[in-house]
């Protein structure tokens, strides 16, 4: 995987993490 689309997948992660409560994240990572 290159580094620019590792970003791009990081960017999208962190955006869709920022719209859910910190809880509801931790719940699905876990």
């Amino acid at each position: 995987m290159s580094l620019k689309s590792r970003l791009a997948a990081d960017e999208t992660l962190f955006t869709a993490w920022s719209g859910v409560p910190d809880a509801l994240t931790v719940e699905i990572l876990a």
